[in-house]
């Protein structure tokens, strides 16, 4: 067993927002799409449940609009409103139908720590927002 990969597949889990944030920019440089973060929260105050959550979505989010949309732009905002609210947006191709199984992952994901997705915007400007209560499940 390899504990240099272990360590480095839990330090992903354990990743802070503001770290997956900063890794995000140098992906999406690499990738020539303009990233833009808004965010009010402060995240140091955020627990490690919704650190470790929102991390985790940040980066897959992140990863299909590198992958799939073709954008050229792409804004990430964060604030507080009866919980933590994470819009995504890029100007890419968007989804060609919405079924409501898109990101069924993060969805799943979402729905251990009582959080939800829903799709805004499926083209041009494609918005997906991710809202999580803070605290997670009872």
């Amino acid at each position: 067993r390899d504990l240099r990969m272990s360590r480095g597949l839990g330090d992903v889990y354990k990743r802070q927002v503001a770290e997956e944030l900063l890794e995000l920019e140098r992906l999406f440089d690499l990738s020539d799409i303009v990233l833009t973060v808004d965010s009010s929260l402060d995240l140091d105050s955020l627990s490690p449940v919704t650190q470790s959550t929102l991390s985790m979505v940040l980066r897959e989010l992140a990863n299909n609009v590198i992958k799939h949309s073709q954008a050229e732009r792409c804004q990430i905002r964060l604030n507080r409103n009866h919980g933590i609210v994470l819009e995504f947006e890029d100007d890419g191709c968007g989804f060609k139908e919405v079924t409501g199984q898109e990101l069924h992952s993060i969805r799943e994901r979402l729905s251990l720590v009582d959080g939800d997705l829903k799709i805004l915007s499926q083209s041009h400007l494609t918005i997906i927002r991710v809202h999580l209560k803070e605290g997670g499940k009872a």
